[in-house]
């Protein structure tokens, strides 16, 4: 129990980081403040629709096909927001 606690503790204060270092490296790295919200935009997408999304179709394939098959979900939500990249727009980005 104390082994797995304290694992989680450090992943969790790891995971943390890592992701106020994703919201930070674009804003540092990105000189075209375009650049900079759009791959903000994109993150924040792929984490939202992966946070519904993955346990949704993650419980219909384990249900109808198994649970080996529940790691394509990951696949197609990487797919999903990569085919939905080529479709923004850096005037909708700009619009106030």
């Amino acid at each position: 129990f104390w082994i797995f606690s304290f694992c989680y503790l450090i992943s969790c204060i790891l995971m943390n980081s890592l992701s106020v270092y994703s919201r930070a490296l674009p804003i540092l790295y990105e000189f075209d403040p375009i650049s900079a919200k759009k791959a903000l935009m994109l993150r924040l997408f792929g984490g939202y629709s992966a946070a519904f999304l993955a346990p949704f179709l993650g419980g219909f394939i384990a249900y109808y096909f198994g649970w080996r098959y529940l790691f394509l979900v990951i696949i197609f939500l990487l797919l999903l927001v990569r085919f939905l990249s080529f479709f923004v727009k850096n005037n909708a980005i700009t619009k106030k």
